[in-house]
């Protein structure tokens, strides 16, 4: 019997006892310290909790500290000479329900003092010149809604931010695990523009409309027509362009017209013509703002207030 097991122990070597030289399968997965991201991996690319998160997951985080979250940013450039300064000028136009300011690059001391209140136009403010950066912050909480950046304003220009509630409002209210959400999305959107203070040479007029809000809850584009009206009439009809709430950050060209009063009229008649005053040589900013008196009328210049 001894003869005849000899043979099946000696092809045993080890695989019943463990003393072969095969060893046990580790899976390097399983492995402390090592990384199943390095190398040929499972190709589903998720990664642990614990994982430093790569440049999208920035994206959607806060800052390096992880206290506070990062603004919505985009560049903006404005080398055009509005007026007469040697610096660049900016003032605010707040459409929104959240009082706004801002700050140059990393100075503490707020650009509107104090912050510029929903419904409220600020008068103007100098920027210090070859500023890279302007923050717009929601001045109660602090929380950051725009970083403009990279920012170029030229020697003598004039900028005009305009701020509205946000208009697509999706996805703001949907977490429902009760967890504060990693980036929250921007109470305000903001439209900034170049604007101009000098006078022409001219006796014409310049103006400019835009849409922050639907007319009447109608959120369709329209032509707004400014067409010659009252007791000192301007020049010929005259088509401002299409405007919508959906077209808010297009940046809307001045016209230039024959000084005079108007009438401002919509291609769907939503509403009854609203009539205008310009004057020769000044800029004018209308604003479709969905109140009752329907548009906002700004004089863009130092002595021009909104009516």
């Amino acid at each position: 019997m001894l003869l005849w097991l000899l043979p099946f122990l000696g092809a045993c070597d080890g695989g019943i006892f463990g003393t072969g030289d095969g060893g046990d399968i580790i899976n390097p997965d399983n492995v402390e310290g090592s990384d199943p991201t390095d190398g040929a991996g499972d190709g589903d690319g998720q990664t642990d909790a614990g994982d430093t998160p790569g440049p999208d997951d920035a994206d959607n985080g806060g800052t390096a500290g992880g206290s506070e979250t990062a603004p919505q940013a985009r560049g903006f450039e404005n080398l055009l000479a509005g007026s007469d300064r040697e610096t660049p000028l900016l003032s605010l136009i707040n459409l929104s329900q959240s009082p706004i300011t801002a700050f140059a690059d990393a100075d503490t001391t707020a650009l509107f003092t104090p912050a510029i209140q929903p419904g409220d136009v600020s008068s103007l403010v100098a920027v210090p010149l070859n500023s890279q950066s302007l923050s717009l912050i929601e001045a109660d909480e602090g929380r950051p809604q725009l970083l403009l950046s990279p920012l170029n304003l030229g020697v003598s220009s004039v900028s005009t931010l305009i701020v509205r509630d946000r208009f697509d409002e999706t996805d703001t209210d949907s977490d429902t695990s009760g967890a504060e959400p990693d980036s929250p999305a921007p109470l305000v959107e903001i439209l900034a523009l170049p604007s101009r203070l000098s006078p022409g040479s001219d006796a014409l007029a310049r103006v400019r409309i835009l849409q922050a809000y639907a007319i009447a809850g109608d959120t369709r584009s329209a032509q707004m027509l400014l067409l010659p009206a009252g007791d000192d009439p301007g020049g010929s009809e005259v088509s401002l362009g299409s405007v919508s709430p959906a077209d808010f950050q297009q940046i809307p060209d001045y016209r230039e017209v024959t000084a005079g009063s108007y009438a401002v009229q919509d291609s769907l008649q939503r509403f009854s013509p609203v009539p205008v005053t310009l004057a020769a040589s000044q800029s004018y900013t209308l604003i479709l703002d969905g109140s009752d008196d329907v548009i906002m009328i700004v004089q863009d210049s130092e002595s021009g207030d909104p009516r």
